[in-house]
Protein backbone atom coordinates (compact mmCIF):
# COMPACT_ATOMS: atom_id res chain seq x y z
CA UNK A 1 0.00 0.00 0.00
CA UNK A 2 2.91 2.38 0.66
CA UNK A 3 4.07 1.86 -2.92
CA UNK A 4 0.55 2.54 -4.24
CA UNK A 5 0.28 5.80 -2.32
CA UNK A 6 3.72 6.97 -3.48
CA UNK A 7 2.86 6.11 -7.08
CA UNK A 8 -0.48 7.95 -6.75
CA UNK A 9 1.23 11.11 -5.51
CA UNK A 10 4.01 10.85 -8.12
CA UNK A 11 1.56 10.45 -11.00
CA UNK A 12 -0.51 13.34 -9.68
CA UNK A 13 2.52 15.64 -9.62
CA UNK A 14 3.61 14.46 -13.05
CA UNK A 15 0.21 15.08 -14.64
CA UNK A 16 -0.37 18.45 -12.97
CA UNK A 17 3.15 19.87 -13.13
CA UNK A 18 2.29 21.72 -16.32
CA UNK A 19 -0.88 23.21 -14.85
CA UNK A 20 0.66 25.93 -12.69
CA UNK A 21 -0.58 29.45 -13.35
CA UNK A 22 1.50 31.57 -11.02
CA UNK A 23 4.92 32.65 -12.30
CA UNK A 24 8.00 31.96 -10.21
CA UNK A 25 8.60 35.70 -9.92
CA UNK A 26 5.41 35.98 -7.86
CA UNK A 27 6.76 33.91 -4.98
CA UNK A 28 10.01 33.82 -3.00
CA UNK A 29 12.36 30.95 -3.75
CA UNK A 30 13.10 29.41 -0.37
CA UNK A 31 16.14 27.30 0.35
CA UNK A 32 15.51 25.72 3.78
CA UNK A 33 18.23 26.54 6.28
CA UNK A 34 17.47 23.43 8.31
CA UNK A 35 15.23 20.42 7.98
CA UNK A 36 12.21 20.29 10.25
CA UNK A 37 11.92 16.88 11.87
CA UNK A 38 8.41 15.76 12.81
CA UNK A 39 7.70 12.92 15.20
CA UNK A 40 4.88 10.88 13.69
CA UNK A 41 2.21 9.39 15.96
CA UNK A 42 -0.52 7.19 14.46
CA UNK A 43 -3.28 7.84 17.00
CA UNK A 44 -5.84 5.72 15.14
CA UNK A 45 -3.55 2.68 15.22
CA UNK A 46 -3.49 2.73 19.02
CA UNK A 47 -7.02 1.28 19.00
CA UNK A 48 -6.03 -1.79 16.91
CA UNK A 49 -6.38 -4.30 18.47
CA UNK A 50 -8.99 -2.98 20.88
CA UNK A 51 -7.19 -1.83 24.06
CA UNK A 52 -8.19 -2.09 27.68
CA UNK A 53 -9.31 1.46 28.43
CA UNK A 54 -8.05 1.78 31.97
CA UNK A 55 -6.46 4.86 33.52
CA UNK A 56 -2.93 3.68 32.80
CA UNK A 57 -3.67 3.23 29.08
CA UNK A 58 -5.27 6.67 28.76
CA UNK A 59 -2.47 8.44 30.65
CA UNK A 60 0.13 6.71 28.50
CA UNK A 61 -1.77 7.49 25.27
CA UNK A 62 -2.18 11.12 26.22
CA UNK A 63 1.50 11.43 27.10
CA UNK A 64 2.80 9.80 23.92
CA UNK A 65 0.43 11.85 21.75
CA UNK A 66 1.51 15.16 23.26
CA UNK A 67 -1.86 15.72 24.94
CA UNK A 68 -3.84 14.91 21.82
CA UNK A 69 -6.12 12.46 23.65
CA UNK A 70 -7.51 15.35 25.72
CA UNK A 71 -7.87 17.46 22.59
CA UNK A 72 -9.56 14.59 20.76
CA UNK A 73 -12.11 14.19 23.54
CA UNK A 74 -12.88 17.90 23.49
CA UNK A 75 -13.07 18.43 19.73
CA UNK A 76 -14.30 15.09 18.36
CA UNK A 77 -16.18 13.53 21.26
CA UNK A 78 -17.48 16.85 22.63
CA UNK A 79 -16.45 15.96 26.18
CA UNK A 80 -15.76 19.41 27.60
CA UNK A 81 -15.27 18.49 31.26
CA UNK A 82 -11.88 17.00 32.24
CA UNK A 83 -13.54 13.92 33.71
CA UNK A 84 -11.26 10.87 33.10
CA UNK A 85 -14.10 8.38 33.56
CA UNK A 86 -16.38 10.22 31.14
CA UNK A 87 -13.56 10.62 28.61
CA UNK A 88 -12.71 6.90 28.72
CA UNK A 89 -16.36 5.95 28.28
CA UNK A 90 -16.88 8.28 25.31
CA UNK A 91 -13.62 7.14 23.71
CA UNK A 92 -14.60 3.50 24.17
CA UNK A 93 -17.95 4.05 22.44
CA UNK A 94 -16.17 5.85 19.59
CA UNK A 95 -13.52 3.25 18.79
CA UNK A 96 -15.99 0.35 19.04
CA UNK A 97 -18.54 1.95 16.74
CA UNK A 98 -18.88 -0.15 13.58
CA UNK A 99 -18.66 2.83 11.21
CA UNK A 100 -15.56 4.14 12.97
CA UNK A 101 -13.94 0.71 12.76
CA UNK A 102 -14.66 0.68 9.02
CA UNK A 103 -13.17 4.17 8.58
CA UNK A 104 -10.10 3.11 10.55
CA UNK A 105 -9.67 0.06 8.31
CA UNK A 106 -10.07 2.14 5.13
CA UNK A 107 -7.59 4.72 6.37
CA UNK A 108 -5.07 2.05 7.28
CA UNK A 109 -5.42 0.60 3.80
CA UNK A 110 -4.76 3.92 2.04
CA UNK A 111 -2.14 5.16 4.51
CA UNK A 112 -0.46 1.94 5.64
CA UNK A 113 2.78 3.89 5.35
CA UNK A 114 2.47 7.65 5.89
CA UNK A 115 6.10 8.50 5.11
CA UNK A 116 5.44 10.14 1.70
CA UNK A 117 2.93 12.56 3.23
CA UNK A 118 5.10 13.08 6.29
CA UNK A 119 8.07 14.04 4.12
CA UNK A 120 5.97 16.45 2.06
CA UNK A 121 4.69 18.17 5.21
CA UNK A 122 8.19 18.27 6.76
CA UNK A 123 9.68 19.85 3.63
CA UNK A 124 6.99 22.53 3.49
CA UNK A 125 7.43 23.31 7.20
CA UNK A 126 11.18 23.61 6.62
CA UNK A 127 10.53 26.27 3.98
CA UNK A 128 8.02 28.02 6.25
CA UNK A 129 10.55 28.10 9.10
CA UNK A 130 13.22 29.55 6.82
CA UNK A 131 10.85 32.27 5.63
CA UNK A 132 9.43 33.00 9.10
CA UNK A 133 11.97 31.85 11.72
CA UNK A 134 10.04 33.43 14.60
CA UNK A 135 6.92 31.38 13.92
CA UNK A 136 6.29 28.24 15.95
CA UNK A 137 6.71 24.96 14.12
CA UNK A 138 5.02 21.73 15.31
CA UNK A 139 7.21 19.02 16.72
CA UNK A 140 4.67 16.21 16.38
CA UNK A 141 2.55 15.09 13.43
CA UNK A 142 -0.50 13.05 14.37
CA UNK A 143 -2.92 11.05 12.25
CA UNK A 144 -6.40 10.23 13.53
CA UNK A 145 -10.02 9.47 12.57
CA UNK A 146 -12.39 12.40 13.01
CA UNK A 147 -15.71 10.82 11.93
CA UNK A 148 -15.88 13.61 9.30
CA UNK A 149 -15.81 16.35 11.97
CA UNK A 150 -12.44 17.95 11.26
CA UNK A 151 -9.79 17.87 8.56
CA UNK A 152 -6.98 19.43 10.61
CA UNK A 153 -6.48 20.12 14.33
CA UNK A 154 -3.59 22.17 15.71
CA UNK A 155 -2.24 23.04 19.12
CA UNK A 156 0.96 24.71 20.33
CA UNK A 157 3.24 21.84 19.34
CA UNK A 158 1.22 19.38 17.26
CA UNK A 159 -0.36 19.19 13.84
CA UNK A 160 -3.07 16.54 13.51
CA UNK A 161 -4.50 15.25 10.22
CA UNK A 162 -7.82 13.39 9.94
CA UNK A 163 -7.13 10.56 7.49
CA UNK A 164 -10.82 9.82 6.95
CA UNK A 165 -11.12 13.20 5.21
CA UNK A 166 -8.53 12.28 2.56
CA UNK A 167 -9.36 8.77 1.37
CA UNK A 168 -10.12 9.56 -2.31
CA UNK A 169 -11.46 7.04 -4.83
CA UNK A 170 -14.90 6.58 -6.41
CA UNK A 171 -16.29 4.35 -3.65
CA UNK A 172 -15.10 6.82 -1.03
CA UNK A 173 -16.75 9.70 -2.93
CA UNK A 174 -20.01 7.77 -2.65
CA UNK A 175 -19.38 7.43 1.08
CA UNK A 176 -18.73 11.16 1.50
CA UNK A 177 -21.83 12.01 -0.52
CA UNK A 178 -23.93 9.61 1.59
CA UNK A 179 -23.10 11.53 4.79
CA UNK A 180 -24.07 14.85 3.27
CA UNK A 181 -20.99 16.39 1.69
CA UNK A 182 -21.93 18.33 -1.48
CA UNK A 183 -20.66 17.15 -4.86
CA UNK A 184 -18.29 20.08 -5.43
CA UNK A 185 -16.32 19.14 -2.31
CA UNK A 186 -15.75 15.47 -3.15
CA UNK A 187 -12.58 15.93 -5.21
CA UNK A 188 -10.95 17.64 -2.21
CA UNK A 189 -11.11 14.44 -0.18
CA UNK A 190 -8.14 12.97 -2.05
CA UNK A 191 -4.61 12.36 -0.69
CA UNK A 192 -3.06 15.12 -2.84
CA UNK A 193 -4.88 17.74 -0.74
CA UNK A 194 -3.67 16.39 2.60
CA UNK A 195 -0.34 18.21 2.93
CA UNK A 196 -1.72 21.52 1.66
CA UNK A 197 -4.63 21.40 4.08
CA UNK A 198 -2.26 20.53 6.92
CA UNK A 199 -0.08 23.56 6.20
CA UNK A 200 -3.10 25.80 5.70
CA UNK A 201 -4.32 24.77 9.14
CA UNK A 202 -0.96 25.49 10.73
CA UNK A 203 -0.53 28.84 8.97
CA UNK A 204 -4.00 29.94 10.03
CA UNK A 205 -3.22 28.99 13.63
CA UNK A 206 -0.15 31.24 13.53
CA UNK A 207 -1.93 34.02 11.62
CA UNK A 208 -5.38 34.13 13.26
CA UNK A 209 -8.22 35.37 11.09
CA UNK A 210 -9.68 37.50 13.87
CA UNK A 211 -6.62 39.76 13.49
CA UNK A 212 -8.12 40.95 10.20
CA UNK A 213 -10.90 43.46 9.72
CA UNK A 214 -14.45 42.48 8.89
CA UNK A 215 -15.03 44.07 5.51
CA UNK A 216 -14.55 42.14 2.28
CA UNK A 217 -11.19 43.62 1.35
CA UNK A 218 -9.75 42.74 4.79
CA UNK A 219 -11.00 39.15 4.58
CA UNK A 220 -9.73 38.74 1.01
CA UNK A 221 -6.27 40.06 1.87
CA UNK A 222 -6.06 37.80 4.92
CA UNK A 223 -6.86 34.79 2.74
CA UNK A 224 -4.42 36.10 0.16
CA UNK A 225 -1.63 36.12 2.76
CA UNK A 226 -2.33 32.50 3.68
CA UNK A 227 -2.42 31.56 0.00
CA UNK A 228 0.86 33.38 -0.67
CA UNK A 229 2.57 31.35 2.05
CA UNK A 230 1.12 28.10 0.72
CA UNK A 231 2.48 28.87 -2.74
CA UNK A 232 5.88 29.65 -1.25
CA UNK A 233 6.17 26.44 0.78
CA UNK A 234 4.76 24.21 -1.99
CA UNK A 235 6.62 25.55 -5.05
CA UNK A 236 5.96 22.44 -7.16
CA UNK A 237 2.22 22.05 -6.63
CA UNK A 238 -0.30 23.33 -9.20
CA UNK A 239 -2.55 26.25 -8.36
CA UNK A 240 -5.64 24.06 -8.67
CA UNK A 241 -4.54 22.13 -5.57
CA UNK A 242 -3.25 25.18 -3.69
CA UNK A 243 -6.46 27.15 -4.27
CA UNK A 244 -8.86 24.20 -4.25
CA UNK A 245 -10.29 25.22 -7.62
CA UNK A 246 -10.66 22.96 -10.65
CA UNK A 247 -8.23 23.51 -13.53
CA UNK A 248 -11.05 25.08 -15.51
CA UNK A 249 -12.01 27.42 -12.67
CA UNK A 250 -8.38 28.45 -12.20
CA UNK A 251 -8.05 29.22 -15.90
CA UNK A 252 -11.31 31.20 -15.84
CA UNK A 253 -10.05 33.32 -12.92
CA UNK A 254 -6.84 34.18 -14.73
CA UNK A 255 -8.72 35.12 -17.90
CA UNK A 256 -11.44 37.08 -16.11
CA UNK A 257 -9.34 38.77 -13.41
CA UNK A 258 -10.10 42.30 -14.63
CA UNK A 259 -13.84 41.58 -14.87
CA UNK A 260 -13.90 40.04 -11.39
CA UNK A 261 -12.30 43.16 -9.94
CA UNK A 262 -14.63 45.44 -11.91
CA UNK A 263 -17.64 43.53 -10.55
CA UNK A 264 -16.53 43.99 -6.94
CA UNK A 265 -16.00 47.71 -7.47
CA UNK A 266 -19.21 48.23 -9.45
CA UNK A 267 -21.27 46.56 -6.70
CA UNK A 268 -19.53 48.58 -3.93
CA UNK A 269 -18.46 45.36 -2.21
CA UNK A 270 -14.83 45.98 -1.26
CA UNK A 271 -15.55 47.88 1.96
CA UNK A 272 -18.82 46.14 2.72
CA UNK A 273 -18.87 44.34 6.08
CA UNK A 274 -22.37 42.86 5.90
CA UNK A 275 -21.81 39.12 6.12
CA UNK A 276 -24.95 38.23 4.17
CA UNK A 277 -23.60 40.14 1.18
CA UNK A 278 -19.90 39.26 1.29
CA UNK A 279 -19.79 35.67 2.60
CA UNK A 280 -20.38 34.27 -0.90
CA UNK A 281 -16.99 35.67 -1.96
CA UNK A 282 -15.18 34.10 1.01
CA UNK A 283 -16.92 30.81 1.73
CA UNK A 284 -16.45 27.67 -0.32
CA UNK A 285 -19.11 26.60 -2.79
CA UNK A 286 -19.66 25.16 -6.26
CA UNK A 287 -19.52 28.71 -7.68
CA UNK A 288 -19.73 32.30 -6.45
CA UNK A 289 -23.35 33.42 -6.34
CA UNK A 290 -24.02 36.38 -8.62
CA UNK A 291 -21.08 35.59 -10.89
CA UNK A 292 -20.92 33.37 -14.01
CA UNK A 293 -21.31 29.63 -13.44
CA UNK A 294 -17.68 29.13 -14.50
CA UNK A 295 -16.49 30.96 -11.38
CA UNK A 296 -15.26 29.00 -8.37
CA UNK A 297 -16.61 29.41 -4.87
CA UNK A 298 -14.53 31.61 -2.57
CA UNK A 299 -13.36 33.76 -5.46
CA UNK A 300 -12.16 36.32 -2.91
CA UNK A 301 -9.26 33.97 -2.22
CA UNK A 302 -7.99 34.51 -5.76
CA UNK A 303 -8.45 38.29 -5.61
CA UNK A 304 -6.77 38.54 -2.21
CA UNK A 305 -3.80 36.54 -3.43
CA UNK A 306 -3.39 38.79 -6.46
CA UNK A 307 -3.44 41.91 -4.26
CA UNK A 308 -0.82 40.42 -1.94
CA UNK A 309 1.43 39.54 -4.89
CA UNK A 310 1.03 43.06 -6.32
CA UNK A 311 1.84 44.63 -2.94
CA UNK A 312 4.99 42.56 -2.36
CA UNK A 313 6.26 43.23 -5.86
CA UNK A 314 5.96 46.95 -5.23
CA UNK A 315 7.02 47.04 -1.58
CA UNK A 316 10.17 45.13 -0.70
CA UNK A 317 9.61 44.39 2.98
CA UNK A 318 10.29 41.32 5.16
CA UNK A 319 7.57 38.68 5.12
CA UNK A 320 6.91 38.87 8.86
CA UNK A 321 6.49 42.65 8.72
CA UNK A 322 3.95 42.34 5.94
CA UNK A 323 2.02 39.52 7.59
CA UNK A 324 1.65 41.56 10.76
CA UNK A 325 0.23 44.50 8.83
CA UNK A 326 -3.55 44.18 9.11
CA UNK A 327 -4.33 47.58 7.58
CA UNK A 328 -6.00 46.10 4.52
CA UNK A 329 -7.06 49.45 3.06
CA UNK A 330 -3.47 50.64 3.20
CA UNK A 331 -2.21 47.41 1.63
CA UNK A 332 -4.73 47.76 -1.20
CA UNK A 333 -3.73 51.38 -1.84
CA UNK A 334 -0.01 50.67 -1.76
CA UNK A 335 -0.32 47.57 -3.94
CA UNK A 336 -1.42 49.57 -6.95
CA UNK A 337 -3.53 46.56 -7.92
CA UNK A 338 -5.31 47.28 -11.22
CA UNK A 339 -5.82 44.13 -13.32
Amino acid sequence: MRQNLIIMIFLFLLVTSGCKNHSKEDLPEIVPEREVSLELFRFEKETIPSPVLDSAFVLDLNSRSGGFFDLFCQRILNVREPDPSLMRKAFGHFIHDRDIMLLTSKSDSVYADFSACQNQISESLSRLHSLLPDWKIPSQLITFISAFNYRIITSDSLLAVALDMFLGGEKEEEMYASVGFPKYMLRKFSPEYLAVDALRGWIQSELPEDSAGHDLISLMIYKGKVQYLLGAVFPDLPDSILFGYTHEQMKWCEQEEANIWAYLIDKDLLFNSQQQQISRFINDGPTTSGMPKESPGSIGLFVGYKIVVAYLKKNKIPADEFLNNFHAHEILRQSGYKP
